[in-house]
């Protein structure tokens, strides 16, 4: 009874699922008969195309082996997801916010506010180291006999720079006995335009009614500027000559640096600045003249530096700078130069009581040692 039942239900389903069961893959018997084992076999697949042998194809071309290189964690000792992935990605991004930044602050400096300070005492909040723009005359030791800037030396920049109206001056000075001094005795340095020989000069030394800045306004010596000592007191002075327009020469001087001390180096700085010249001495502002927008008595020629070389001057000097800019107070103290020491004036060493060059100061004593025990250079005071 039991088995009846169970083939009756093994015959409904193979009735019902036959067809299903139909594919490539059913039995040679679609269903077996109900109540035996019946075999399932599968249908023939078709053929597919015979491919080659890899040994019948050609063979490529070796390539040369590479050397081995040791893996980077091998060379660093660091792990590339952590130490070395990290250092590049900070490298990267510190370099790009860092060019974001330089970029933001060339844009305000030249659209808003001057970010940049390219000189010491210029506008700007951060400042940059530049290289020095001055060029340096006069400091062998001895005094100078050659003009600055020297137009024989072709090297020189500035040779051809005519120093009309934007340029600026630094010397060290040091003043002798001043006792019977007058007269071109009493010229220091200046400027002009062509050659004077102050020693063949029909200015000569001795008493002179109109002082000795009266005797250049004459624009036929070619002199447009003078430093000199005053001539009744121990002051220096700086005069300009210059074009009025109309052929005459205005005369315009610098107040007088007092009472400076004998046997005692300083420095002076003029700077010309178109409209005014400023003087300093020492670092520290002493003059500020109007020029009234004239031009040097002998306009488009080039300005030459002269010192005197008369000998019996009163005025040594050393360490001459040009620029051929108008220099501002706070760069000056900046200049890393230092003043120069006596030792390097090359002075005549005078003896009181030797004869005319006696030194006629009672503040002075024997000068002997002064040269033997200069003093060591000494930076000019800040402003």
């Amino acid at each position: 009874m039991a088995t009846n039942q169970r083939a009756g239900i093994i015959a409904k389903y193979a009735k019902e699922f036959g067809p299903i069961l139909q594919s490539p893959f059913s039995p040679s018997t679609a269903v077996a008969p109900a109540g035996s084992a019946g075999s399932w076999g599968f249908s023939a697949l078709p053929t597919l195309p015979t491919l080659p042998s890899l040994s019948s194809l050609p063979s490529l071309p070796s390539l040369p082996s590479l050397p081995s290189l040791p893996a980077i964690s091998t060379v660093t000792g660091m792990s590339i997801s952590s130490s070395g992935g990290y250092a590049l990605q900070f490298f990267f991004y510190f370099f790009l916010y860092g060019l974001v930044l330089f970029l933001m602050l060339i844009l305000v400096h030249y659209a808003v506010y001057p970010m940049f300070q390219f000189v010491p005492g210029g506008k700007g909040i951060i400042p940059i180291t530049t290289t020095t723009d001055y060029s340096m005359y006069w400091n062998s030791g001895m005094q100078p006999i050659t003009p600055a800037p020297d137009r024989s030396i072709l090297a020189d920049s500035l040779i051809n720079y005519k120093f009309e109206n934007q340029y600026s001056v630094s010397i060290d000075i040091c003043l002798t006995d001043l006792t019977g001094k007058s007269g071109l005795d009493r010229l220091i340095f200046y400027s002009s335009t062509s050659p004077f020989d102050p020693t063949t000069s029909s200015l000569q030394s001795g008493a002179v009614a109109n002082g000795i800045a009266s005797q250049f306004s004459n624009k036929s010596t070619g002199v447009s500027m003078i430093c000199y000592v005053d001539d009744s007191t121990n002051d220096v002075i700086v005069t300009y000559f210059l074009n009025a327009g109309d052929g005459s020469t205005v005369q315009r001087s610098s107040f007088p640096i007092q009472n400076i001390p004998l046997y005692t180096p300083f420095r002076i700085m003029i700077a010309y600045d178109t409209n005014i010249f400023t003087v300093y001495y020492n670092g520290l502002q002493v003059s500020q003249t109007s020029v009234g927008g004239t031009s040097p008595q002998n306009p488009g020629k080039s300005q030459i530096f002269y010192a005197n070389t008369r000998t019996g001057k009163c005025g040594y000097v050393q360490t001459l700078m040009l620029w051929s800019r108008a220099v501002h107070q706070e760069e000056l103290a900046g200049v890393k130069v230092a003043l120069t020491p006596i030792s390097k004036f090359a002075m005549p060493k005078f003896t009181p009581g030797s004869g005319p060059d006696t030194c006629g100061n009672s503040m002075l004593t024997d000068l002997t040692n002064i040269w033997a025990n200069s003093p060591s250079p000494t930076p000019v005071p800040s402003a």
